[in-house]
């Protein structure tokens, strides 16, 4: 579970970045 909580931590900065 941990590992997908990750992912979506990780494709939410990912999209942060990208919007900045």
């Amino acid at each position: 579970m941990e590992d997908s909580i990750c992912s979506q931590l990780l494709g939410r900065k990912l999209l942060q970045n990208s919007q900045d």
